[in-house]
């Protein structure tokens, strides 16, 4: 059994390559690719180590249930879409 546990909230607009997966799969992590929808970020977020994120919309709810979560990771620029100051609350760094 996988060690970490990392969602990737758009892996369609942003796909891992074979280095970034050989290097997660390196440190005992596997990889959950979610459709950017509310309803599966719910589903399967819950116990995530980290999340790997790009256009989809962290509001202070949904950080409120990575009770496990310990990095969000936003692929691209800017953080206007994570509520920082919530996961800063949660002990969440925001990369």
């Amino acid at each position: 059994m996988p060690k970490f546990k990392v969602v990737h909230t758009d892996p369609k607009l942003h796909p891992l390559n074979t280095e970034l997966m050989d290097s997660l799969e390196g440190v005992d992590a596997f990889v959950i690719p979610l459709a950017g929808v509310l309803e599966e970020f719910v589903a399967f977020a819950d116990g995530a180590d980290a999340i790997l994120n790009a256009d989809f919309r962290l509001t202070a709810n949904l950080i409120a249930t990575l009770h496990r979560c310990r990095v969000i990771s936003r692929i691209g620029t800017g953080v206007d879409n994570i509520d920082v100051p919530s996961a800063t609350a949660m002990g969440i760094a925001v990369a």
